[in-house]
């Protein structure tokens, strides 16, 4: 089991299970530096090596993308990953490209990408049911 700060990480087969305590910047800081491998390798295989060298994307429209997706998280999550920057040895752009990856990579390829809609209780009418 590895622990930084007051988190910790440890492997049930192919799963990484993490937990995390503190603030939302705190976790951060542990997530950033218990899974720093694993979001470098995203970051070069998924983002340099596949949708910059393969598919040819600018990554600087990518960062572009990856910061507006950014600006509209709450504070707690920014918080979350402004904390792994911290300490993942990665900067906050790099960060914000791994955190888009999915959805950088579905538009990419244009891949039909699907939507989702939930309600319960009050808002759901007994004819829509």
């Amino acid at each position: 089991m590895e622990s930084f700060e007051k988190g910790t990480k440890r492997r049930e087969g192919v799963i990484n299970i993490i937990d995390l305590h503190g603030t939302w910047r705190e976790m951060g800081r542990q997530y950033g530096s218990l899974m720093a491998s694993e979001m470098k390798h995203i970051y070069e295989i998924a983002i340099v090596k596949k949708l910059v060298n393969e598919y040819g994307l600018d990554i600087e429209n990518m960062k572009v993308r990856a910061g507006k997706f950014y600006a509209n998280y709450p504070f707690r999550f920014k918080e979350i990953l402004r904390g792994m920057s911290e300490t993942s040895g990665m900067s906050l752009e790099q960060i914000q490209l791994v955190n888009a990856v999915e959805l950088l990579a579905a538009t990419a390829q244009n891949l039909p990408q699907c939507t989702g809609i939930a309600a319960w209780g009050d808002y759901v009418s007994e004819t829509l049911v």
